[in-house]
């Protein structure tokens, strides 16, 4: 009869998964129960907030006084005839706790069978909290089997059977599941009482050898855990195999065992003090059917050990029905002398541990060192990770997710569990309400199995949760039409509460693999930074450069612009290109703060439409810089064309140049003043200066900055350089003779070098001192294409050129030739 009584409903049985799933959750404690607990007697029982399973939510504290015990009471009878196991963790206030386990059946009867719970725990019940897996078979056989009989009420925590007396326990994650990973066989805590499946130890005999089993006692002396471990004397007779006991079968009415999901089988044993030098031991397992699988023999020592035999190892193991086994002999050889020795904490057990997760994530980016949660946006992370279903494992129980709570990995907190296995996406959320900002957390993925056994991803270090992360005021790189022979430059501007100390780009080309680039900046460590690198050329392509970029500042916080998962394009082609007759043509800029290359044709320009393009050139495949140069490296090239095309009149060519820091006043490729910069042009033998007005980041025309314009009236390959201060032999013509009337392209024309943009005119003479033409640079540009006026071809001869520029008459001669 039962001392005390101590009822308790369980909440409602929450479904961890779809129909048919494995498992359902009875209760986890971390809400409200369904019904409000009551005691009775010397049992009483609270919600405890001290240190839950998980080291979250909350558990059940029960605390027996002087034998008594509970009940978790269903709403409404359960029909347990799929189940196999009843798990939960278990801790006690002090260790040693035990108690007894059973089921009450809707008819409100309970079986007999109240097997302990020590029975089912190596080391028994600790100040930790431990896994106890019950087979449900050990703890009623009536209910589990009978159709009309199989639901059940409530599950019973028995503390007046079989306890110690005073104790506390803690119970959490009450979980029923139809698999049975963990098959306890005996602790032999309990002397000998029958097991949990109706069993003790039965006869013993030898097998013909002669060789006689003296005693079985239980003894405390020698335990490997528990209280208790099994002592075997024996008598010397003929050496030979002598057989322990068919085990577990002279009780009446035993239990057969499933062991199907179990794959090893553990016994730790110890030699006496008077065993032979020879000991050895080996196993037989015996199904209903008398079919039996043997182990290999194994040598064991003077000291305790624990042996695991691999069940797929045992000679004929596969012909055993492994779902319904009747016994399980021990046997051993007798080295003709007498002898003792101990054997305790038998049992079969699952092994094999599921398979690490893999491909975490938070918030859509993939997890990893250094992380950086920003608190101030959200404090919900979505967190998600791959793992084995049930479909690949059928043994899976769940993925949770933990943090360490700033323990430095000692002990670990449950973020979220998600028990539905029926795909390989386990997720949950994360809310960081409440965590420190600025510290250093880690966090990691487990996935574990209804054994215990577990598989963990991680643990991912440094994740910070940050008040404030850096943020970007600025991105800017080239965009829909690029050129594949030059470096991309890609600026940023990084800005945060703290100083931002670095940053980086991340960037694929097409389908390839993402890339990593320091980003430099010449500005001092602030709040606010530009920083700036360039994607080399090498490895482009046509088609699309992917990028994103991230900052850092001093806490080691980091803020992202666009990620792997959403990321900014650049659109790469070899040139822009149109027909026109008049109008712009430009290569696009992502930058909306500078300029674009671009070429204006005004009306008049051409007769006919033309194919005009604009390519980009790599500076670094350039002839070599010209003597006006104060750099052997030009700043940016590109070519107009169809090259050698000329116009009607002038065209105006703006060139776009790279200034990532514009408050320095300087050009980054070369480090050239920005005002010293000039456009060039290429006339098939050496560099020839144009000129060009400068439009820097101060410039009032936005659409203007960061380049450099000037007016030409044919097409070739045109440079920046930083341009040394020029003399009078620059602004003649290097053209002594041109031959117009071949109409070639070649050598059509005489170039006042250096006079774009210039206001003023040049005068043509012939050598009786008759003007035939007067060139308006402004207008006209800066050549002189051997016609006179009104547009007609002079005649072949000598001219004389004149102009005035700063104050002086400079002049000379050309030849017009056929």
């Amino acid at each position: 009869m039962r001392k005390s009584f101590f009822a308790l409903t369980a909440a409602a049985l929450i479904q961890a998964a779809t129909a048919g799933a494995a498992a359902i959750v009875v209760e986890n404690f971390d809400g409200a129960l369904s019904v409000t607990p009551t005691a009775i007697s010397n049992v009483s029982g609270a919600l405890a907030s001290t240190e839950p399973h998980g080291n979250t939510g909350k558990s059940y504290a029960i605390t027996n006084t002087s034998g008594g015990w509970l009940q978790f009471n269903f709403a409404s009878t359960k029909d347990f005839s799929a189940y196999k196991s009843l798990s939960f963790w278990v801790r006690g206030a002090s260790g040693g706790e035990f108690f007894c386990v059973n089921l009450r059946t809707e008819d409100n009867t309970e079986p007999t069978i109240r097997p302990n719970v020590r029975d089912f725990l190596p080391g028994g019940v600790t100040t930790s909290w431990k896994k106890v897996v019950i087979p449900l078979s050990a703890i009623s056989q009536a209910p589990l089997t009978s159709t009309a009989t199989a639901k059940t009420g409530g599950i019973v925590l028995d503390f007046s059977t079989d306890s110690p007396g005073a104790e506390t326990v803690y119970i959490d994650d009450i979980v029923l599941s139809d698999k049975l990973q963990t098959i306890w066989i005996d602790n032999f805590d309990q002397g000998f009482s029958e097991n949990a499946y109706k069993r003790g130890i039965g006869t013993y005999y030898d097998l013909g050898t002669g060789s006689i089993i003296k005693n079985i006692v239980y003894v405390t002396s020698e335990t490997y855990s528990g209280s208790k471990a099994l002592e075997i004397n024996y008598i010397s007779g003929p050496a030979g195999w002598v057989a322990l006991g068919e085990l577990f079968t002279d009780l009446s009415n035993p239990l057969p065992m499933d062991i199907s999901s179990c794959d090893t089988l553990k016994i730790a044993v110890k030699k006496g003090p008077t065993e032979g030098s020879t000991t050895e031991f080996k196993f037989e397992i015996d199904d209903t059917a008398s079919a039996r699988a043997t182990s290999s023999a194994i040598t064991y020592s003077a000291a305790w050990t624990e042996y695991s035999l691999n069940l797929n190892s045992f000679t004929n193991f596969s012909a055993i029905m492994s779902s319904s086994i009747a016994k399980i002999n021990i046997v051993y050889f007798n080295a003709n002398s007498t002898a003792t020795c101990y054997i305790d904490e038998f049992r079969l057990v699952s092994s094999t541990a599921p398979s690490a997760p893999s491909a975490a994530t938070a918030n859509s980016y993939a997890l990893a060192d250094g992380a950086i949660f920003d608190s101030t946006t959200t404090t919900i992370i979505n967190l998600t990770a791959t793992a084995q279903s049930s479909a690949s494992n059928s043994f899976v129980e769940h993925v949770r997710f933990e943090h360490d709570g700033l323990s430095g990995g000692s002990k670990w907190y449950t973020i979220g569990k998600d028990t539905d296995t029926a795909d390989t996406t386990y997720n949950t959320t994360w809310n960081t309400d409440g965590l420190a900002p600025g510290t250093t957390y880690q966090l990691r993925v487990v996935e574990e199995d209804y054994a215990g056994n577990t598989a963990v991803l991680g643990p991912y270090t440094g994740i910070k949760i940050s008040a404030t992360i850096p943020a970007f005021s600025a991105v800017a790189a080239p965009s829909a039409v690029y050129s594949l022979s030059e470096d991309i430059p890609v600026k940023i501007v990084a800005y945060g509460t703290r100083n931002i100390a670095s940053a980086s780009l991340y960037y694929k080309v097409n389908t390839g693999e993402w890339t990593t680039l320091a980003m430099a900046s010449s500005e001092a460590i602030s709040t606010s930074r530009y920083f700036g690198v360039s994607i080399p050329s090498a490895g482009l392509a046509v088609g699309k450069i992917y990028f994103y970029a991230s900052a850092t500042d001093d806490l080691g916080n980091i803020g992202y612009y666009k990620s792997s998962a959403n990321p900014a394009e650049i659109s790469v082609s070899a040139s822009a290109a149109v027909v026109i007759t008049s109008g712009t043509l430009s290569l696009q800029d992502l930058n909306p703060d500078d300029g674009q290359t671009s070429v204006e044709l005004p009306a008049g320009a051409l007769r006919n439409g033309e194919a005009i393009t604009i390519t980009k050139l790599s500076v670094d495949s350039l002839p070599a810089a010209p003597a006006l140069s104060n750099s052997a490296k030009a700043v940016a090239a590109y070519e107009f064309g169809p090259s050698g095309l000329t116009f009607r009149k002038p065209v105006t060519l703006t060139l776009l140049y790279t200034d990532l820091n514009p408050k320095d006043g300087r050009e980054d490729t070369t480090g050239a003043a920005v005002g010293d910069l000039k456009v060039f042009w290429w006339d098939g033998i050496g560099w020839r200066l144009l000129g060009g007005t400068v439009k820097d980041f101060n410039s009032t025309e936005a659409e203007k900055k960061n380049t450099v314009s000037c007016q030409t009236l044919h097409f070739t390959k045109y440079a920046l350089f930083p341009s040394k201060a020029v003399d009078s032999s620059t602004y003649k013509p290097k053209e002594n003779i041109i031959t117009p009337y071949t109409k070639d392209n070649i050598n059509d024309f005489a170039s006042f070098d250096g006079l774009s943009g210039q206001d003023l005119k040049v005068n043509i003479f012939d050598v009786t001192g008759n003007k035939v033409r007067t060139v308006e640079i402004l207008s006209a540009g800066n050549l002189w294409n051997g016609k006179n006026d009104i547009g007609e071809l002079v005649e072949t001869g000598v001219y004389i050129y004149q102009f005035n520029l700063d104050g002086k008459t400079y002049s000379g001669t050309i030849t017009v030739a056929r």
